[in-house]
């Protein structure tokens, strides 16, 4: 036999065993994937629907998944809204114009060049802005909890794809089967052990034995597409995601006689775009990286908080706020409107508000200290700051 098909999770598919494989298998998605319509920005939501729709005949959701988006609705939809609520909190803390105003007069005061009061103006200007603009988004988020539109376009698509629950003689198997998994790590979902109570973490053992049971029924090939970044579901190495679990494929082959393949939202919108020979949205692509990324770092950062104190945990953070002796170097930073360790910080909302719709929002804080700080260094040369001119190139 083939060294290839005795280890099949071991190599890539080939573009033809691609093209083959969405010519002809079930499309079933992870609860975080569906929930991504209240995450999504109106026009990457819109592509998400799209696509759904046009695969709608060949898709197929485990009851667990069913049971989940249901019972995580209210919960993604209350952190979407409180995201204004903890933005506010994170643009005051980090955008202190006290602090920022005593720190300049005590130490730029007198400087022959740079006028404080000028840049001040403008920073409290900015910050005005940026509070008003919030504020009005606010009052035009919707209520997802009374207006269900979202909700109900996504449950026509699912509705009567979906598979049934196993009988509570079949759970309490399963809870066996997966208790033993866990401990011989065979995935996917050893990794829930620590972070979720029982019966909370049988979910993803559930999840998978039902597409197994699924496959073997229909005797098709399951695409599987999820934003659960853990190394029960990926293989990694060297920080990077490989392949789907390499066992997740063989016990599926096994099991089932069918291919197993896994996407993240990202590449799974961009293939199918390509595959449905829809028009090219890079952006869309790239939001969904964005949030992907976002929910991963949140999962992160909790499983992190559980194991530190509170002082440990506000020494990981305390870089993000700690004034800089260079004021300079300092705003230059805004110019790039969310930093790396802002998305640490702002990975604390699961990121229900969009980056594209933060950079609205943060874009005329960084604009006006461009044009201003220009203004001001128009007849001093950085370098006589301590500054390398390349690094603080102004428009």
């Amino acid at each position: 036999m083939n060294v290839r098909d005795l280890f099949p999770g071991y190599y890539q598919p080939t573009e033809e065993d691609f093209t083959e494989l969405w010519k002809e298998c079930v499309f079933s998605f992870d609860t975080n994937v569906l929930l991504h319509i209240y995450r999504y920005s109106p026009k990457t939501r819109e592509r998400l629907f799209d696509i759904l729709q046009k695969l709608q005949e060949r898709i197929w959701i485990p009851h667990q998944v069913a049971y989940e988006i249901h019972k995580n609705k209210l919960t993604v939809i209350s952190k979407q809204f409180g995201a204004y609520k903890e933005i506010q909190k994170i643009l005051d803390g980090n955008l202190n114009i006290g602090s920022l105003k005593d720190q300049l007069v005590k130490n730029y005061k007198n400087h022959p060049y740079i006028d404080v009061s000028q840049i001040i103006e403008t920073i409290e200007v900015a910050i005005a802005k940026v509070k008003k603009d919030l504020q009005v988004t606010q009052e035009e988020h919707p209520d997802l909890v009374k207006d269900e539109e979202l909700w109900n376009k996504l449950i026509d698509i699912i509705d009567g794809r979906v598979g049934k629950p196993y009988c509570q003689d079949k759970l309490k198997e399963v809870y066996k089967q997966a208790e033993q998994r866990f401990k011989d790590l065979i995935p996917p979902g050893y990794k829930d052990i620590k972070d979720k109570p029982i019966p909370d973490r049988y979910g993803d053992p559930i999840l998978w034995l039902q597409l197994i049971d699924h496959a073997k029924t229909e005797n098709k090939s399951i695409i599987f597409v999820t934003d659960d970044k853990k190394e029960d579901w990926w293989l990694e190495h060297n920080g990077k995601t490989i392949s789907p679990r390499p066992e997740l494929v063989q016990e599926m082959l096994t099991e089932a006689g069918v291919k197993f393949y896994m996407y993240q939202s990202d590449k799974f919108l961009e293939y199918a775009e390509d595959f449905l020979k829809l028009p090219e949205q890079p952006e869309v692509i790239e939001e969904a990286r964005e949030i992907r990324e976002q929910n991963t770092n949140y999962v992160n950062l909790i499983s992190e908080a559980r194991r530190l104190n509170i002082t440990e945990l506000n020494k990981l953070i305390s870089p993000i706020t700690a004034p800089s002796p260079l004021f300079l170097a300092e705003l230059d930073k805004l110019r790039t409107p969310i930093t790396e360790p802002s998305r640490l910080l702002f990975a604390e909302l699961d990121k229900l508000i969009t980056f594209a719709e933060l950079d609205k929002l943060i874009k005329p804080i960084t604009e006006d200290l461009r044009l201003n700080l220009k203004e001001s260094l128009r007849l001093k040369p950085l370098k006589e700051l301590g500054l390398n001119p390349d690094d603080y190139k102004l428009p």
